[in-house]
């Protein structure tokens, strides 16, 4: 019998921009409820999401979801700064 092969897969990291704190709740609980990746980074308006963005080491990040409705800075323009980021342009 071939011996067991215990695999630790690390969890994945995601990065929620929302101003709803019911919404970051929500999310968060059904994110981390399934057990495979964390809400590591939480913005709530678009300068603090171009912070994140800015500050964040490369492959930090896994996934983003993105609120379209920011204070400050909308969701486009923060999907552009993403994009033009070369360290989260393959996410996400």
């Amino acid at each position: 019998m071939p011996a067991e092969t215990t695999v630790q897969s690390k969890r994945s990291s995601v990065f929620l921009a929302e101003d709803s704190e019911d919404d970051i709740f929500l999310v968060t609980r059904a994110i981390e409820s399934m057990g495979l990746a964390e809400v590591a980074f939480v913005a709530r308006e678009g300068e603090e999401a171009m912070q994140v963005i800015r500050d964040t080491t490369p492959g930090a990040i896994d996934l983003v979801l993105l609120d379209i409705n920011l204070p400050i800075r909308n969701g486009f323009e923060i999907l552009v700064k993403i994009r033009s980021t070369p360290a989260l342009t393959n996410v996400p």
